[in-house]
């Protein structure tokens, strides 16, 4: 896929793992930056954007394996973000995030 690591054993270089990239979409920046830089500590590959927009234009040129979201965002909402990515790349692994605990929001996205 896309910019991913090729194995390297019959060139007897150590097998490199693929590597993972995850486009991280956040409207707040400071959450961004925590947790872009967590994955990038755990080995991930991170496109940042900060909001579902600026996710769609760089998500219609580049793979991504799996896309990470906030849901609760201005303009188009994380929920709208998946549900666009899910119809054009099926392929792609998708997790919300909110930090919001309500159950009647649960309830509103079919999770409650």
């Amino acid at each position: 896929m896309c910019d991913r690591e090729i194995d390297g054993r019959d060139s007897g270089s150590p097998t490199r793992q693929p590597i993972i990239r995850i486009m991280l979409v956040d409207d707040d920046p400071d959450a961004l930056v925590a947790i872009g830089e967590m994955l990038v500590f755990l080995g991930f590959e991170i496109i940042p954007a900060a909001n579902a927009e600026e996710a769609v234009v760089h998500l219609e040129t580049h793979f991504c394996d799996v896309l990470l979201s906030d849901v609760q965002m201005p303009g188009m909402s994380g929920l709208q973000l998946a549900k666009w990515v899910g119809a054009r790349y099926p392929e792609t692994q998708i997790i919300l995030t909110s930090c919001s605990a309500s159950a009647p929001l649960a309830k509103k996205w079919g999770c409650g």
